[in-house]
């Protein structure tokens, strides 16, 4: 695979798919021609991006060609023809960094309201605007996932070639190595779709990754590390047991040391992306009691002795799929602890929360963020007593306590990556961060379904799914009450 660097990474995921704006403006081509027009740089490639939207929506991309090229991105517009004139949207003039994907533009407005087409944006059509392209190639196909219970090939293979499996791994491994700040902006746009696109990244980037660049020994970096950044390696985090959950220190799965190698057996449960794991970071007993005696292993999924459960039916975030993973006698090599040191596992887990637990707060703030807009494009068309529902005041209420709850989690996770980047101790802050925006995410959902009223209880509801989704941001990576009682700790401490 061609190496993507920061710039590929921006233009793949920023220019491109600024054309999949809303699902307004899919319904406006399945309208006219089914054609969208796309006036872009000669000098990229565009088909990944333009032959994923055309599977998941049917909707064929028309790419007229300009060879010029400002000093960052391709000066790109989008037009549709409706058969009233073009839509046309102004290429991304600048940037005030490579990483910033919420992109805040002018519009020129002399010839359409963009607002019928961009609901999502915020600030007003007469000045500068922002909306979340980052996110808004993977809209169209939040309704097929929901469908499916599945992340569609060619989204995944897009994925891989955007660099997204890879965005915390360093780049002299294959990755993008972004800092704690440019990975919770990214956190923001994927946070604004379905989980499930997010989920699927998650373990390369988290535990899966990190850990082996903490602790791993330069032979574990050299083989694991390019494959997971390249995504030809999907991880899991194998940690949760039946009866293991919050109390991780108590993990009940052993591994035998029988001459050159560890014999495992145990069941591990609710193993997000174990359907389709290629390899499972895997905490099990090799010493006595405690968090002392867990070692964390890294274990190929093509490992015999290894079956899988049935997919577990969850309340929510459908394509992400969780199942058991059952080890009976799964014999693994020395090498295949992480740092070849045993005892170290549930250290290597707690050096990695931190980031973990910022980066689950950025997706439930990118949720927070796509729940107000769902909710005021509603208010703002819905009709009641003669005059809009945005124009009540209880109504008003609602969006401006999610409002500004969303933009209190936003401003909480930007300043404790900051601190993070500075290598300062943030873990009561991190906690803080998870603690809030888990929580506020689910009282947003809750009132863009009370908004939407009777819509928002149907599933062609994006806030119908989004209500059920967002439950789970406060029970993984520490439930809440796991955030609150190290808050208190660190507050205490001393």
């Amino acid at each position: 695979m061609a190496s993507v660097n920061r710039r590929t990474f921006l233009t793949t995921a920023a220019s491109a798919t600024a054309l999949l704006a809303s699902p307004a403006l899919v319904r406006e081509a399945r309208a006219s021609s089914g054609v969208i027009n796309y006036i872009g740089w000669a000098g990229l490639d565009y088909s990944a991006v333009f032959d994923g939207f055309e599977k998941a929506t049917g909707i064929r991309i028309n790419l007229i060609a300009q060879p010029e090229q400002d000093t960052m991105l391709a000066q790109c517009r989008l037009a549709v023809q409706d058969g009233s004139g073009d839509i046309a949207l102004p290429g991304h003039q600048s940037l005030p960094s490579w990483y910033s994907l919420d992109i805040v533009q002018p519009f020129d407005t002399t010839r359409l309201d963009v607002t019928k087409y961009l609901p999502g944006m915020t600030g007003t059509v007469e000045g500068d605007v922002g909306w979340h392209n980052g996110a808004m190639h993977f809209v169209p196909a939040e309704q097929r996932v929901e469908e499916s219970n599945a992340i569609p090939e060619e989204i995944i293979a897009e994925m891989r070639a955007m660099g997204l499996f890879g965005m915390s791994i360093p780049e002299e491994y294959g990755g993008l190595g972004l800092t704690m700040e440019e990975e919770v902006l990214v956190g923001f746009e994927l946070g604004y779709t379905s989980p499930a696109f997010r989920s699927v990244i998650g373990t390369n980037n988290g535990i899966g990754s990190q850990g082996i660049i903490i602790d791993g020994t330069e032979a574990q970096k050299d083989y694991w590390l390019p494959r997971m950044a390249s995504g030809e390696v999907i991880g899991s985090f194998a940690l949760t047991e039946p009866d293991v959950g919050s109390d991780a220190a108590s993990v009940r799965t052993t591994a035998r040391r029988d001459g050159d190698s560890y014999v495992l057996n145990g069941t591990k449960r609710y193993i997000t992306n174990a359907p389709v794991a290629d390899v499972f970071t895997l905490m099990a007993r090799t010493g006595g009691p405690g968090a002392s005696g867990v070692t964390a292993f890294l274990v190929p999924a093509s490992t015999p002795g290894i079956t899988l459960g049935p997919v577990d039916r969850k309340m929510g975030q459908r394509g992400t799929r969780t199942c058991d993973v059952i080890l009976e006698d799964v014999r693994v090599p020395l090498d295949a602890v992480i740092g070849v040191v045993e005892g170290q596992g549930f250290k290597t887990a707690m050096k990695v929360l931190n980031r973990g637990r910022l980066h689950i707060s950025s997706v439930a703030v990118g949720a927070a963020e796509r729940l107000c807009d769902e909710s005021v494009a509603f208010a703002r068309d819905r009709q009641q007593f003669g005059k809009r529902i945005a124009d009540h005041q209880l109504i008003q209420a609602m969006l401006a306590d999610s409002g500004a709850e969303t933009w209190a989690g936003r401003c909480m996770v930007l300043e404790t990556a900051r601190r993070f980047d500075e290598k300062a101790r943030i873990v009561k802050e991190a906690a803080a961060c998870k603690m809030f925006c888990t929580e506020m995410v689910g009282r947003v959902a809750d009132r863009a379904v009370q908004i939407h009223g009777g819509a928002g209880y149907m599933q062609d509801s994006a806030v119908e799914h989004f209500y059920r989704d967002v439950r789970l941001f406060r029970l993984y990576e520490g439930t809440t009450q796991i955030q609150q009682i190290i808050i208190a700790r660190e507050m205490t401490a001393g």
